[in-house]
């Protein structure tokens, strides 16, 4: 693929405009970065007409972002904006993730860095807590670094060459779009993990993010996803079972906040608990629960504790 764009920002949206708008704002006002080198791309399968009128004047305003509306629904909106990326290398920007200063010059250097290499990355923005870029020496052991935060497209990127993308819509998941492309390339030998802060969230009312089956997505579909991948011997037992461990740890943390401490949130909780008995036992994750729910109470008061 021929192509003078080094890189191309994606962010599909619903159209909340006090996201994407102040999210826009944290990309063009970084100094010093050339316009040329970098597009924007902004896919919308929402129908706010305020959020519509408003993006057009960043269209108006910068040439390097490109605006459209889309009929795909929920997640599948990141697949349109993706077919829509015309850099040489597309990082996926959730649409409430505001861009750090100095962030999208590192990307940019990153692209001319890596030259023709085009070795797959994964950005965890600081999760892991490792200074240095990560290398894995196999899919296997890429999957298994990166655990539980396989399920987060936000730290997706890829090299945009003619065959990464499918035109057959079936092969991405509805719940899980970027998992087809991490999953693309298992047979490299080298693979990195970029542990860089480039982003930060903006604080957003939960009630309007993506509506969708909570327990179903997490407790099913993704470990099925994860299973289909060990299958085909793309990973080892070993990963698996140390993600599903993983999530079982997440989905615990989740119910204790959506159940117990009645947080507020857009996602339908109904299908609890037979969702989790897919692939959980009914001991093993109440269990689960009760221990995080003790640790949570112990930390918190001895944070208290250290405070005073």
């Amino acid at each position: 693929m021929q192509n003078d764009i080094d890189l191309t920002i994606c962010i599909p949206t619903n159209g909340i405009v006090e996201w994407v708008f102040p999210v826009l704002d944290s990309i063009f006002q970084q100094d010093d970065v050339n316009l040329s080198r970098y597009e924007v791309v902004v896919t919308d399968n929402g129908n706010n007409a305020v959020f519509k009128t408003g993006i057009k004047k960043y269209e108006e305003k910068y040439f390097n972002l490109r605006y459209y509306e889309t009929h795909e629904v929920g997640f599948l909106n990141q697949i349109a904006c993706f077919k829509e990326a015309k850099g040489k290398f597309v990082k996926f920007l959730n649409h409430r993730m505001l861009m750090l200063p100095g962030s999208l010059q590192y990307l940019l250097d990153y692209v001319t860095e890596a030259g023709e290499n085009r070795i797959p990355i994964y950005f965890s923005n600081g999760v892991l807590k490792q200074e240095e870029r990560i290398q894995c020496g196999s899919f296997d052991a890429f999957i298994a670094r990166l655990g539980v935060y396989t399920t987060w497209s936000g730290g997706l990127a890829y090299w945009n060459t003619d065959r990464i993308l499918s035109s057959n819509s079936a092969d991405y998941n509805a719940l899980f779009p970027h998992f087809y492309i991490l999953s693309m390339e298992t047979n490299k030998t080298l693979y990195h993990i970029d542990d860089h802060e480039l982003t930060t969230s903006l604080s957003a009312d939960e009630t309007k993010k993506g509506v969708y089956d909570f327990y179903y997505a997490f407790a099913v579909e993704f470990p099925s996803l994860l299973l289909q991948l060990n299958l085909e011997g793309k990973i080892s037992l070993q990963t698996f079972l140390s993600i599903k461990d993983e999530l079982l740890e997440w989905i615990a943390d989740q119910f204790i906040n959506y159940r117990i401490l009645r947080t507020q949130t857009s996602y339908d909780l109904s299908n609890f608990p037979q969702t989790i008995h897919v692939y959980w036992g009914n001991f093993e994750f109440w269990k689960r629960v009760a221990t995080r729910f003790c640790s949570r109470t112990l930390r918190r008061i001895f944070l208290l504790k250290k405070w005073r």
